[in-house]
């Protein structure tokens, strides 16, 4: 019997051959299906466990010929990139490594995927509605959409948000008060957007032609809210009014005064944010004022310096998120130090953007993304910054020929003058180390992470970061 004639494997098809694969976040996919007369395997280089977005990756594609089939016609098909561009995978043309004609194998890069940008609420978290009438209040977030807007369960019966367009609506039998609850706007990047809301709705407008009761008014305020327990009241009865203040404010005056003549005020007894007056005969109106708290204030100096510095982290310090938002919190504090601020930062404060963070390679730096938000007070902007792949963060500024880097919380300097004094500082200026150079290199251990200043005689030489 003569030998079985073999088969030839036909020409890719773009239309039959193009394959998906799982994106950020997810694991990498090993299933692929093969074709006529041949199966299929995919293996990604560096096994990687899940993809990370800003990262890309390279996956082998190994086609196998069945029995009785090979991927040559005789006319060397199939021998480089060139013979393979007529099909793509995702609208990506693969690369050709090899075609022993029992087995074809290419690979194909996946450009990385672009980190979504988290959602940030950007209005404002506070709304005042008139009782029996209602209202609507318009949320707003930026961030890569779809957004998804939700109230917590904190809010009150008739008060709802819409989860598309984040349009509050409060009913009209919403009773009157102050209302505090959460909204949150979420798109799938950590962290959650979320917005401590204060909800004012006033006192309904005196019932006309109704004898004896006369109307207590409340306006809206910039940073705080004022509720009563009457929306109108008879001459004599008691008048209870309740404060309440956003995050960062607090209530610095409060009166009651004739709604005809302001000049006329009532009397209010209480302290704190719980004040009640006996109600005369005739309308009265509340005013309150608020001013931002020592706390806000001092935060918003720390801010002006945090949102202006300049963030580079050093290899050694940032290999993950986890270290790099160590290193952040010292270097912010460090900051604030050498500015005078009384403020501290915690790791807990800082958040890097979800996706945003890939770490320094051998030749190529590495990129972050990150927001400081300590409890109760306003967040920063969205900061970026920059892992450098070198050992340390250097900087010379006066002094050309001195070199200082850091590794291994261990200061190397190079570049002295034997002979010559050499100091390093704290970017606060505190002392860390004084000596007299014995030849053109030294290193010492430094005490911790943080900006240094490392200086020869009177010049100052080098900043480095550890």
């Amino acid at each position: 019997m003569g030998e079985r004639p073999r088969r030839h494997f036909p020409c890719y098809r773009a239309d039959n051959q193009r394959r998906h694969f799982a994106g950020g976040g997810c694991g990498p996919s090993t299933a692929i299906t093969g074709g006529s007369g041949f199966t299929a395997a995919i293996a990604w280089n560096g096994n990687p466990a899940t993809f990370v977005l800003a990262t890309p990756y390279t996956a082998t594609v190994t086609l196998t010929a069945n029995p009785g089939y090979i991927f040559d016609t005789g006319a060397g098909e199939y021998a480089s990139t060139a013979d393979i561009i007529s099909f793509t995978v995702n609208g990506i043309t693969p690369v050709w490594i090899s075609n022993t004609g029992a087995t074809l194998e290419f690979a194909v890069t996946f450009p990385p995927a672009a980190a979504p940008a988290i959602a940030t609420i950007t209005s404002a978290g506070n709304a005042t509605v008139a009782g029996g009438t209602g209202g609507t209040y318009q949320v707003t977030a930026t961030g890569t959409a779809p957004i998804t807007f939700a109230l917590s369960a904190t809010a009150p019966a008739g008060v709802s948000i819409n989860s598309t367009s984040g349009l509050i609506t409060v009913a009209a039998t919403v009773p009157a008060g102050v209302y505090t609850f959460t909204v949150t706007a979420s798109n799938g990047a950590l962290p959650d957007a979320s917005q401590t809301f204060t909800l004012n709705v006033t006192s309904a407008t005196t019932p006309p032609n109704h004898p004896g009761q006369y109307a207590v008014n409340i306006g809206a305020f910039t940073g705080g809210a004022v509720a009563t327990n009457h929306a109108t009241a008879a001459a004599g009865q008691t008048v209870t009014l309740t404060v309440s203040q956003l995050a960062g404010y607090e209530l610095s005056t409060i009166t009651v005064s004739r709604t005809s003549s302001p000049s006329t005020t009532v009397s209010l007894s209480g302290t704190g944010l719980s004040r009640s007056f006996t109600m005369p005969a005739y309308n009265v109106t509340v005013d309150a004022t608020f001013a931002k708290t020592a706390a806000q204030t001092l935060w918003e100096q720390a801010l002006a310096i945090i949102e202006a510095a300049a963030y580079n982290a050093p290899k050694s310090a940032a290999a993950t998120e986890v270290e790099l938002a160590a290193w952040l919190a010292d270097y912010v504090n460090e900051l604030l130090k050498a500015a005078g601020i009384n403020q501290t930062v915690t790791v807990a404060d800082v958040y890097i953007q979800s996706g945003s963070f890939t770490p320094a390679m051998a030749t190529a730096n590495g990129t972050f993304t990150f927001f400081v938000l300590p409890p109760n007070v306003t967040g920063s902007t969205l900061l970026n910054g920059t892992i450098l792949s070198t050992v340390g963060n250097v900087k010379t500024d006066n002094y050309p020929s001195l070199q200082a880097w850091t590794q291994n919380g261990v200061l190397y300097v190079s570049g002295l003058s034997a002979g010559q004094s050499w100091s390093v500082y704290s970017i606060a200026g505190t002392p860390v180390y004084h000596g007299v150079a014995t030849g053109d290199k030294a290193e010492i251990a430094l005490p911790g992470r943080g900006v240094y200043i490392v200086t020869e005689g009177n010049a100052t030489a080098v900043k480095v970061v550890n």
